[in-house]
């Protein structure tokens, strides 16, 4: 039986301090729990459109829950409620945020996010760094929860791939990535080395910034990759500079293969 006690609580998930609070992030439509449980991950409650009929993916996706799961059918009022989308998509999954997690020592290639507030940018990160062999997200503050709805809706899965790790602050994590032998590379609207002309290190950690004012003084040392464009426009969007940077990697950029999941067909 489906209580306003449950719809208060999922309302609270799209807030971060609501996130925070329940241990939980919200999930929606059949393609991000498909890729959550390709992934590993099982979610907590499930909750589907009584009055929209159930697809054959849908059903198909439903019996990959472990019988633990709780799966309730409720009115679309009751869902337009708790979803972040302007179209409900008519199946809703609240997942516990994972637990906080130590750099692993063997990663070659790690996305740091200083100040990113776009959460669709962050999202959309998330998902390139997972198709072009990410490896972890550390993320510093002022960055935008990549738990939030929209961040896991724009990172079509991505979210469930890479280890998300939470920074105090630019100089923690900058201290943490050269004790770890990681060459620390910033992306420069303007000035730097030319990307193209580059063949990027084994250990390779990039911070993005914020579109504004790119990253934080912390990083001043780091070495500056620029991406040569026209000046038709100020600077690339911050996603896609990053997507294209770990795109270039991935295929040839890098000085040793970088270790990837296998490719999708």
């Amino acid at each position: 039986m489906w209580s306003r006690a449950q719809t208060k609580q999922w309302k609270k998930l799209a807030n971060a301090s609501g996130r925070r609070e329940l241990g939980l992030f919200l999930v929606e439509g059949v393609r991000c729990l498909e890729e959550a449980l390709a992934a590993g991950w099982q979610p907590q409650e499930v909750v589907l459109d009584s009055e929209r009929p159930e697809s054959e993916r849908t059903k198909r996706l439903l019996a990959r829950l472990t019988p633990n799961v709780p799966q309730y059918r409720l009115p679309s009022h009751l869902l337009e409620r708790m979803s972040q989308t302007v179209s409900g998509q008519g199946l809703l999954a609240s997942f516990p945020l994972p637990a906080p997690a130590p750099l692993a020592d063997d990663l070659q290639t790690v996305v740091v996010l200083d100040g990113v507030q776009d959460p669709g940018n962050v999202g959309s990160i998330v998902r390139h760094a997972a198709a072009f062999g990410g490896q972890a997200l550390i993320v510093l503050p002022e960055t935008a929860d990549p738990f939030g709805p929209k961040a896991v809706r724009a990172s079509m899965g991505g979210i469930f791939q890479l280890p998300c790790i939470a920074a105090s602050s630019a100089e923690r994590a900058r201290t943490l990535l050269r004790t770890r032998g990681y060459t620390v590379c910033v992306l420069r609207a303007e000035g730097g080395r030319n990307i193209w002309h580059e063949t990027l290190p084994p250990r390779l950690a990039l911070v993005v910034g914020a579109e504004a004012r790119g990253p934080g003084p912390a990083w001043h040392d780091a070495q500056p990759l620029h991406i040569p464009q026209s000046s038709r426009v100020e600077s690339c969007n911050a996603a896609f500079a990053a997507s294209l940077l770990l795109a270039w990697r991935y295929g040839v950029g890098t000085a040793s293969p970088v270790s990837t999941a296998p490719e999708r067909p």
